[in-house]
């Protein structure tokens, strides 16, 4: 899919790491795009692409946990220690 971004969000993580380039043990190593929480419309889909369509809203989630950590499997999957973006 391709999506016109219509609005991002700043959450907290993205503020400390701005301000003090970490955020607990998490320390900015490399170039951090912030801004990560995007929201827009689908323009373009894929063959594959059966559930969505253009010109459906859509709310973007860009980081991939591991889903088998006991944080994945409770829903809280924003506490993976193995989340890939």
């Amino acid at each position: 899919m391709l999506i016109r971004v219509r609005a991002v969000g700043l959450c907290g993580s993205d503020i400390h790491y701005y301000e003090h380039g970490k955020i607990g043990p998490y320390v900015v190593k490399e170039p951090l795009i912030l801004g990560h929480e995007v929201a827009g419309e689908i323009i373009e889909v894929g063959d594959v692409v059966t559930h969505f369509s253009i010109g459906q809203r859509v709310a973007v989630e860009p980081g991939q946990t591991c889903g088998t950590c006991r944080f994945c499997k409770s829903g809280r999957y924003n506490l993976c220690k193995d989340v890939l973006s």
